[in-house]
This record gives C-alpha cells, structure tokens and sequence, in this order.
C-alpha cells in the first residue's frame, strides 16, 4: 500500500501496481482508520 497526499485527502493504492485504482479518504477518515489499527481494533 502506498498512500498519497492529495490536498486535504489521503489516496491509497497498491505499490506493486501503481497504474490501478486509488480508494480517496478524506484526512479524518484515514486519520481514524490508522488510529483504529494502532489500537487494535481490527479483529
């Protein structure tokens, strides 16, 4: 996964296959799903 600064959004695709598609967060969005697998809280 290499995310990607985009103005006020995160775009993250696959390092492996940079000319796939991108999933846009916006910087809340990313900054509450790292926060979530820095707590654990995938199971």
């Amino acid at each position: 996964m290499a995310p990607l600064q985009d103005g006020d959004a995160v775009a993250a695709r696959d390092s492996k296959n940079p000319a796939g598609g991108t999933l846009r967060f916006s910087a809340r969005e990313w900054s509450e799903f790292l926060a979530r697998i820095k707590a654990d809280g995938f199971e």
